[in-house]
């Protein structure tokens, strides 16, 4: 089974570094590869709608609790967003929506949600598992070879890297997911844009 470790370890050994044993390890491998990992690969997964990790989930209504603030009052419903989510694409339905936390307004009686998700490792196609690997290199060159030309290489590799995943992953994504997020930039009060 892929890890976060794994992933790590790819990461380091690129560096000329030797694999760590945990990410709780002392050293500064384990220090940097732990306050990187999540936000390299959090940012990776939020910057295109990637195909593999695209889910649908239809949105659980809430109620507002008494006296509680109703920030979006033209919107008739509220539901609870996925605890999993990345990015949000937009609402099957195209309708209109606000956010604000963990919660969607909307006038849509029963919204269905495309979004990025925190899809596991194992999951992941080798093109993006390689971009996060160079990302994580050169993101930890410095902390862990001391050597900026080193950083500067693996983020420009990973730059390269991700063009390239962007192209293969994009002849995988259905058209709807295209005309989805078409409607949504079109729409003069975009929710994507605001928060």
């Amino acid at each position: 089974m892929t890890t976060s470790l794994a992933v790590v370890n790819e990461a380091l050994i690129k560096l000329g570094a030797s694999p760590i044993a945990s990410l709780d390890d002392a050293g500064a491998q384990a220090t940097a590869a732990s306050a990187l990992f999540k936000t390299t690969k959090d940012n990776l997964l939020a910057q295109t709608p990637w195909f593999w990790a695209l889910k649908k989930v239809e949105l659980a209504r809430i109620s507002l609790a008494d006296g509680e603030f109703n920030e979006y009052a033209d919107y008739s419903y509220v539901y609870q967003l996925p605890s999993d989510r990345i990015r949000l694409l937009g609402l099957e339905t195209c309708e209109r929506f606000r956010v604000m936390r963990d919660r969607l307004w909307t006038n849509d009686k029963a919204p269905v949600l495309l979004y990025v998700y925190d899809a596991p490792i194992s999951a992941w196609p080798g093109y993006f598992r390689e971009i996060v690997v160079d990302y994580l290199a050169g993101k930890m060159a410095i902390s862990v070879t001391d050597s900026s030309s080193r950083a500067n290489l693996w983020l420009s590799v990973a730059d390269q890297g991700r063009v390239r995943a962007m192209s293969l992953d994009a002849q995988q994504t259905p058209v709807e997911v295209f005309a989805l997020m078409q409607v949504y930039l079109r729409s003069s009060n975009n929710p994507l844009a605001v928060g």
